[in-house]
């Protein structure tokens, strides 16, 4: 199977994404993040190819849970749990939607359970490497001493790079961050 389109417009599909594009409005109208966006449609295009594919049916009314199961099962072969949930999770909003819309009277998505993803601690860096991630950062200068608390702030808390980025210093002082 090819990499996934980032767009809708990008896949060589019939029904299923012509519903999509009138989802991709729906997301966007809602204000849902561009890389939600862009992960729900990635889903619904790789979802089209599979049905094409396996010659399984491409119309919403006609996707039954069995072919849904069958693209799970291929993800999970192919990716990562984790990443074969994302693509589930996605599925499952979009055929909500379609339901919510009229245009399916119930999803196939309805009974079919997430992939079940195994903890996996995530890889320790080993002392040498800390402290030599340290010390490179050891300078007096403004930036010297920014690295070394952000590298101290992600090593100590396991806050996401993301609400780090999104934490101003008046967050930290008061005990609070504001990002999301």
């Amino acid at each position: 199977m090819a990499s996934a389109p980032t767009s809708v417009a990008e896949s060589t599909a019939g029904d299923l994404a012509l519903h999509a594009t009138g989802f991709e409005l729906s997301l966007r109208a809602t204000r849902k993040a561009p890389n939600t966006v862009k992960s729900y449609l990635a889903s619904i295009v790789l979802l089209d190819e599979f049905l094409a594919d396996k010659g399984m049916p491409r119309t919403v009314e006609n996707i039954r849970r069995q072919h849904i199961e069958s693209f799970q099962s291929d993800q999970l072969a192919r990716l990562r749990p984790a990443s074969a949930g994302v693509r589930h999770r996605s599925l499952k909003v979009f055929f909500h939607w379609l339901v919510e819309e009229g245009q399916i009277k119930t999803s196939p998505m309805q009974n079919i359970k997430p992939p079940t993803i195994p903890m996996e601690p995530p890889p320790i860096l080993p002392d040498n490497l800390a402290e030599a991630l340290i010390k490179a950062c050891g300078g007096q200068r403004f930036g010297d001493r920014r690295d070394k608390a952000i590298v101290l702030v992600l090593m100590d808390t396991g806050v996401r790079l993301g609400e780090l980025a999104g934490m101003r210093v008046g967050d930290i002082t008061q005990g609070r961050s504001s990002a999301p």
